[in-house]
């Protein structure tokens, strides 16, 4: 089992630019940022709003779904291409486990599976107006890393988040990372699924990095690839601890990315 190790693997080429295009990509990207970031603090306002008037405190989850997700997909022209199970055939609660090449990682996969996600993510993002809000109100799991004991207050929060109902996404390299790289796993919220035998559902996504990375401002159209895999059921007569369950997760996704890399 390849485990503790980068694994590297060939990513897709992305798509080359002319001179001419990439001016036009770059005054289109700050475009494009301006109206996302717009959309995104207007939309969350008006679902909290809605959500207190109907006395659906999830509601902005569903919203978010439905409508913003579909919206930034549909102004950047995104072209998805699903692989492996069919988002339908998952019911929730699951833990998605997921790579994490970019911040369209996150809208992907509130575009993809139709039921109320909550994301593991960084204490920073509840400095940001609104969104803050946002965060507490959906009781997304927010971890702060500098301080001791987060991840156990996280398996508490993800474990009460599935018995809820609701799934919960986490990426395990606990970084964005590079097209044609897989990570290490952290291991410690593999712990909530072992308690309550919650399925894990992995997802590797291919291109992300391409369209849009930490590195580089513009946003530059490719095609999209999202291969979900078959849900693992964790067991303690199988999984004896969290870091036995993360390395087989993780040799699971190896074993997707070479599927579709080389065709294996």
């Amino acid at each position: 089992m390849r485990k503790g190790t980068v694994f590297y693997y060939p990513p897709y080429e992305p798509r080359k630019l002319s001179t001419f295009e990439y001016v036009v990509r770059l005054y289109f990207s700050l475009i494009l940022y301006l109206f996302v970031w717009l959309w995104t603090f207007w939309l969350i306002t008006i679902a909290l709003v809605i959500a207190k008037i109907v006395g659906d405190r999830y509601l902005p989850l569903k919203m978010a779904h439905k409508i913003w997700a579909p919206v930034i997909v549909k102004i950047m022209g995104l072209k998805i291409v699903l692989k492996g199970v069919a988002p339908t055939d998952i019911k929730s609660p699951v833990l998605i486990v997921s790579t994490h090449r970019s911040y369209l990682d996150t809208l992907l996969l509130i575009y993809i599976f139709s039921f109320p996600l909550r994301f593991l993510g960084k204490v920073e993002l509840k400095k940001i107006p609104i969104l803050s809000t946002y965060i507490e109100s959906m009781g997304m799991i927010m971890v702060d890393r500098k301080a001791g004991g987060g991840s156990e207050e996280a398996i508490k929060r993800c474990i009460n988040a599935f018995l809820e109902g609701h799934s919960v996404v986490f990426f395990p390299e606990g970084t964005r990372s590079t097209e044609g790289t897989l990570l290490p796993f952290h291991s410690s919220l593999f712990a909530a699924v072992l308690d309550v035998k919650v399925p894990i559902v992995p997802v590797v996504m291919f291109n992300t990095g391409h369209a849009l990375n930490k590195k580089r401002f513009m946003f530059i159209p490719q095609k999209l690839v999202v291969v979900i895999g078959n849900p693992i059921l964790p067991d303690r007569s199988t999984f004896r601890d969290r870091r036995i369950l993360a390395d087989f997760v993780r040799e699971q996704m190896i074993e997707m990315i070479e599927k579709e890399v080389h065709g294996k």
